[in-house]
């Protein structure tokens, strides 16, 4: 059956362990045409389990599996060719340049920096599976030489210091405490003079929390002014910025195309990785990265990169 139809899914305001067993539930009850579950006595349940809010190892694992199987080879999340040629680009992205990445995801956008730009890439990565994804992605191509990957604690203490003459941090926002961090994580990468890309998704009026768009990270949105001033707080000078949106809303749409084409293969993968659960966490990053596309359309959000540069 194909998971096209139309889902009874409500509004998906949190991915923490109670609504995604309620979410899957429901699901089930959809799928082999059952009563409708008992939602409250599912939260129960769950809450004597583990503490809610929180996503488990093994959940996490499976989002990332299973976005990566919906959104395409090498990513697990919608991107493109052109939209990281665009930010390789404004950051002055060129060959044996060293360049640091947070962020790059599971293959795609480390395999394009290395092959269009033929740049030296050390890709920073927290979660595990990621990191596996993106190694086995790097490893079919040419440029694989030029790639290395470290893990990721989001402490300034697992960046290398003063080691790259350019750096790339990709979906890195979500409030001022992390704009914060990723502007000291700049100035701790960066060579002296060294550049840098800050690229996300910002809110066009004030800070704004979009239930749908919050993901499985919970995030809210910033106006580009709250990465700036943590710009300015760590030294660094802001040095050009525009918006994204043609290109990120391309990658979306196109990803989203490739999934209608080949959807029985990617369906089955699902089912092979984790079977309901998988379709449902499949689901909570399409309607996560649709509803990020819809406030971009909307002009509530605005897909734009900043560069900045470092003290000489």
């Amino acid at each position: 059956m194909a998971l096209k139809i139309a889902l009874p899914i409500p509004a998906l305001p949190k991915l923490d362990p109670v609504t995604l067993a309620q979410t899957r539930a429901r699901l089930v009850a959809w799928w082999e045409g059952g009563d409708p579950p008992d939602l409250d006595a599912i939260k129960a349940e769950i809450e004597a389990q583990d503490a809610p809010g929180k996503l488990s190892a093994k959940h996490k694992k499976l989002y990332v599996t299973a976005s990566h199987i919906m959104w395409g080879p090498d990513r697990n999340f919608p991107t493109s060719l052109d939209l990281t040629t665009q930010l390789g680009t404004a950051v002055g992205a060129k060959k044996d340049v060293t360049l640091a990445c947070i962020g790059a995801g599971s293959g795609m956008i480390s395999r394009t920096l290395l092959e269009q730009f033929g740049v030296k890439l050390t890709a920073y990565e927290a979660d595990p599976t990621i990191r596996s994804l993106a190694a086995k992605a790097v490893k079919k191509s040419k440029a694989r030489k030029g790639y290395s990957a470290k893990p990721y604690n989001g402490q300034l203490s697992g960046l290398a210091e003063r080691q790259a003459e350019i750096a790339m941090l990709l979906f890195q926002g979500g409030g001022a405490e992390r704009a914060e961090r990723g502007a000291f994580s700049i100035l701790r990468l960066l060579k002296p003079g060294g550049q840098a890309i800050w690229f996300d998704l910002f809110s066009t009026e004030g800070e704004a929390s979009l239930d749908l768009a919050k993901g499985i990270e919970n995030r809210s949105f910033t106006p580009v002014e709250v990465f700036k001033d943590a710009a300015q707080a760590a030294g660094l000078t802001v040095v050009s910025e525009a918006e994204c949106n043609l290109n990120f809303l391309a990658a979306i749409s196109s990803c989203w195309s490739l999934i209608g084409k080949d959807f029985d293969k990617r369906q089955a993968s699902l089912i092979k990785a984790g079977g309901q659960e998988a379709a449902t966490l499949a689901l909570h990053s399409i309607v996560t990265w649709k509803a990020r596309a819809a406030a971009v359309r909307a002009g509530q959000l605005s897909a734009r990169y900043i560069v900045v540069s470092a003290p000489a």
